[in-house]
């Protein structure tokens, strides 16, 4: 086979495993950091959220054995089922993406709905990390404001109560990553694509070295003396 196509096949294969390891290890991470774990206690997805992370991680590791394995062995087995599974990750991370653009306006309804679901400790939470105070409004809480609510300059003064609601708090959270987000995908889809692209050259290669020495052990088997003479 090419060098060049090996190599680069090697190297992708690579960032392959090294991005499911990290993504298991987020799903640790977020499964039993301190500051997330009382978050996603209050959640009913929690178990979802995370052992989706789990799943994809594991479904990634999977891809980068997949084409390791089968370049290390020249298994077109393998190989094919490389090129499958990326083909599979790329319809299914575009999917992902015309969805969330589509269902956008769900989401913010959702969002919403989410929150009234919350306790107050897990509002709280959301409050101190974000700086914000209710979803809408801070008037919303009914009896007072929570010490979240407040800057740390004083409970007595509401001078000092976080203007900033928490809707806009995360929407802005969210908009200023969403470039970041959108970058790693394409650049994400990019490389699979190229990866497809790189694993039909292998394929064919080892297509093209098979019938090589399927011609010669059919000449051999044809013309022994001959063969037995030229070399």
């Amino acid at each position: 086979m090419n060098s060049l196509w090996k190599y680069l096949h090697a190297v992708i294969n690579i960032l392959y495993l090294a991005t499911g390891l990290l993504l298991v290890g987020f799903g640790l991470f977020i499964r039993y950091s301190s500051g997330t774990q009382e978050l996603l206690n209050s959640l009913d997805g929690n178990i979802v959220l995370v052992y989706g992370t789990y799943a994809i991680g594991g479904f990634v590791f999977l891809v980068g054995c997949c084409g390791a394995l089968g370049l290390g062995t020249g298994s077109k087995a393998l190989l094919l089922t490389n090129l499958s599974l990326n083909l599979f990750l790329v319809i299914a991370e575009i999917g992902i993406a015309i969805y969330v653009i589509v269902q956008r306006d769900e989401f913010e309804t959702g969002m919403e709905r989410v929150w009234n679901d919350f306790d107050d400790d897990t509002k709280s939470l959301i409050q101190n990390r974000f700086n914000c105070c209710g979803y809408s409004s801070p008037d919303e809480w009914i009896g007072g404001f929570p010490e979240s609510c407040y800057n740390g300059t004083s409970q007595q003064d509401t001078a000092v109560i976080w203007t900033e609601t928490c809707y806009d708090a995360v929407d802005k959270f969210l908009r200023d990553n969403l470039i970041i987000v959108a970058s790693v995908l394409g650049l994400t889809i990019v490389l699979q694509v190229f990866e497809i692209i790189v694993s039909c050259f292998l394929i064919r290669e080892l297509k093209q070295t098979d019938r090589q020495r399927q011609a010669g052990a059919e000449d051999r088997r044809r013309y022994p003396q001959t063969v037995a003479t030229i070399s």
